[in-house]
């Protein structure tokens, strides 16, 4: 077993690479957790690739305003020179999308009718190809606690995710890791998504070299 390191900027995040790696690569061990807030990622990646060279690191982090997943990546790393085992990954347009992205699974989970759950499409993220992500009309996380978990048939839930103005709802970690850590069908999310599938390369190319 290899012992990895994850970078993740909330609980939600760490939650998803977690579940990716216990998932698709059996030969690494989460060793630890780097937390890092959006705003501190960017200037902790230096220090994130540098233990890389010891530890392998997995980062997962937002598109948020850029135009698409390269130019993101190369906004962070500002000019660093990326180890082999430094694994960079941008979830399009947050990691709540990928979540999304089980229909089926995050509506029955939800309770909310899998109709009023948004579809996969074919999209432009500032590249020449399309790819396959969930459309939704606003950021997934703003979409999730603003407008979709209003429709939900469980008033726990409701109370937990919906937003208060701005923010999250009061529980919205303790509501939404359960899902990813039990319920979350990643095969489902990742036809829908096609970053995802990249971060699953990525994963798996990383343990066949340490298995």
């Amino acid at each position: 077993m290899k012992n990895v390191f994850i970078v993740g900027e909330d609980p939600v995040t760490r939650a998803i690479l977690s579940r990716v790696i216990k998932e698709f690569a059996p030969h690494l061990r989460v060793m630890g957790s780097l937390p890092a807030r959006g705003s501190q990622l960017k200037s902790k990646v230096g220090e994130f690739n540098k233990l890389s060279e010891t530890n392998p690191v997995i980062l997962l982090s937002d598109q948020d305003t850029e135009d698409c997943a390269p130019q993101a990546k190369n906004k962070l790393l500002a000019g660093i020179v990326q180890n082999d085992d430094f694994v960079v990954n941008i979830a399009a347009d947050e990691a709540e999308s990928w979540l999304l992205a089980d229909k089926k699974g995050f509506a029955n989970y939800l309770k909310i009718d899998e109709s009023a759950m948004p579809d996969s499409a074919e999209q432009k993220f500032g590249g020449p190809r399309a790819r396959k992500e969930i459309s939704v009309p606003l950021k997934s996380s703003y979409y999730l606690t603003h407008e979709l978990i209003q429709n939900s048939h469980n008033k726990n839930l409701r109370e937990q995710i919906s937003a208060v103005e701005s923010c999250k709802g009061p529980e919205y970690n303790d509501a939404i890791c359960p899902f990813i850590e039990e319920k979350w069908d990643i095969q489902a999310a990742q036809s829908n998504s096609y970053s995802l599938q990249g971060m699953i390369k990525r994963v798996e190319e990383l343990d066949e070299k340490y298995k």
